[in-house]
């Protein structure tokens, strides 16, 4: 996979880790990736732990979980946000049935109108620029890069907790607030070669 297919992936991938963080974020300790996981028929993944519906509460959250892929891709309008969303329609449409809270077409509406949030697009373009670049992102890093884009974090905050957490060489730094490819061995003066990973 590679070029918009890989972007369009990442991005989807990434919605689903955002909104987990944001609506349930006891609830997801795991990565995200990009690699292909022919037996389950997916493109990439998301980990969200402890899914349960007993609650209507938390058969809403899941909801939104499940639109959030389609909803990140939506929100930037890019074409065709409900490509391979087959799976994750199919479940938040059993939830919405299940749990009478309203309709499909009204959660995705919401799930949409949650990722148009500035700091979670923001987010979504973090970490799908990681997924991008290195195909898994790690829960740590997801963290951090959601810090960043709310806010909490500054870049060199955030680079200089990447240089520690990568201890050879931090695989990605921020610059000019996106996330650029580290290309080789830093300099005499300490700074990195880099790449940019998507276009400004």
């Amino acid at each position: 996979m590679s070029g918009e297919g890989l972007r369009s992936t990442a991005e989807h991938e990434a919605g689903h880790t955002v909104m987990s963080r944001r609506v349930a974020p006891w609830r997801h300790d795991g990565p995200a990736s990009v690699e292909a996981d022919h037996d389950a028929g997916t493109a990439g993944r998301a980990y969200v732990e402890g899914i349960s519906n007993d609650t209507a509460e938390l058969a809403a959250e899941d909801i939104l979980i499940s639109l959030a892929g389609y909803a990140a891709l939506a929100a930037q309008d890019r074409a065709h946000p409900d490509l391979g969303c087959e799976s994750d329609f199919d479940s938040a449409q059993r939830l919405v049935e299940g749990w009478s809270l309203g309709t499909l077409d009204e959660w995705k509406a919401k799930a949409v109108e949650r990722m148009r949030e500035p700091a979670n697009v923001a987010a979504v373009n973090h970490i799908a620029d990681w997924l991008v670049a290195r195909r898994h992102v790690d829960p740590d890093v997801i963290d951090m890069l959601i810090e960043f884009a709310d806010g909490n974090v500054t870049a060199n905050g955030i680079n200089r907790w990447l240089a520690g957490r990568f201890e050879q060489r931090p695989p990605l730094l921020l610059y000019d607030g996106r996330l650029v490819e580290v290309t080789g061995a830093p300099s005499p003066a300490g700074s990195y070669p880099v790449r940019p990973i998507r276009e400004a």
